[in-house]
C-alpha cells in the first residue's frame, strides 16, 4: 500500500494514533507484508543482494516516515520503528544473509587482529601510537620541538648511503640480508592489501608501509640492485 492508503485505512487523518491494539498489530502486519514483498520480488528476479536488501529497508523507512508525517498528533514513535525493525527486518536479514554477515564480521575481526599484531610488533606503543609519533611527543615534552630531529636521528640512525635501514625492513617483515627489489615490492603489496584505509586499515600504518618500502628500495638501489636482480 501507499502511505495515503495507510492513512485512510487506519484513520490517521481523523484520529490521533491507533484506535485499538488490534489495529496497531494489523498495521505492523501490513507494513511487514510490504517489506517482504519487495525483498521476495528481488529474490524472484535473481537480483537480491545484501546491498539491495538494505535499499528495501531504506524504502520501508521512507514509507514509515511518510505515514508518520501525515498522522495527527506526534506520529509514529522511534521506539515503534525499532520494534518493527527488531521483530520483522532483523529475523529476515539473519535468515537470508546470516552466513554472509558472519563471514564478513570474521574477516573484519581477522584484519583487526592482524593490524593490532602489526602495531604491537613494529610500533609497540599504547593506543596504536607509532614509534615516530611517540619519540616526537617525548622530545617535544622534554627538550622542545627543535631537538626532535637530532634525537630521532640518534635513535633510528641516519639513513644515508652505506647505512642499512634495518627498522624499515622489519616494518615490511623481511630481512635486509638477501633482500631484493622484488621481495620488497612483494612484501609491500601483501601488507598494503591488509592495512590500506580502503580495506579497513588506517592511514598512519599505510603511510608507514609506503615510507618503509621507499627507504628499502632507495637503500637497495644505492647498493646497485635492479628490478631484474
Amino acid at each position: 500500500m501507499k502511505p495515503k492508503e495507510y492513512v485512510r485505512k487506519y484513520g490517521f487523518d481523523r484520529y490521533v494514533g491507533f484506535v485499538s491494539k488490534d489495529s496497531k498489530s494489523e498495521f505492523l502486519s501490513d507494513l511487514a507484508n510490504d517489506f517482504s514483498t519487495s525483498v521476495e520480488y528481488l529474490a524472484t528476479i535473481n537480483q537480491l543482494s545484501y546491498e539491495r536488501f538494505k535499499n528495501c529497508i531504506k524504502e520501508i523507512k521512507q514509507k514509515w516516515d511518510s505515514i508518520s508525517n501525515k498522522m495527527k498528533g506526534e506520529g509514529l514513535s522511534e521506539g515503534f520503528w525499532k520494534y518493527f525493525f527488531a521483530t520483522v527486518i532483523v529475523p529476515m536479514r539473519d535468515q537470508m544473509f546470516g552466513e554472509y554477515l558472519k563471514k564478513k564480521e570474521d574477516a573484519w575481526k581477522q584484519k583487526k587482529r592482524e593490524r593490532e599484531e602489526f602495531n604491537k610488533r613494529y610500533w609497540g606503543y599504547a593506543g596504536g601510537e607509532s614509534e615516530y609519533a611517540y619519540h616526537r611527543r617525548k622530545a617535544d615534552e622534554y627538550f622542545g620541538a627543535y631537538a626532535f630531529y637530532n634525537i630521532w636521528k640518534r635513535l633510528m640512525g641516519d639513513f644515508t648511503f652505506g647505512t642499512t635501514p634495518t627498522t624499515k625492513f622489519e616494518v615490511l617483515g623481511i630481512s635486509p640480508e638477501g633482500a631484493t627489489i622484488e621481495t620488497v615490492n612483494i612484501s609491500f603489496r601483501e601488507k598494503i592489501r591488509i592495512y590500506h584505509p580502503d580495506k579497513g586499515g588506517d592511514k598512519e600504518t599505510a603511510m608507514a608501509l609506503i615510507e618503509a618500502k621507499n627507504e628499502c628500495l632507495k637503500y637497495l638501489q644505492s647498493r646497485g640492485a635492479t628490478a631484474a636482480d
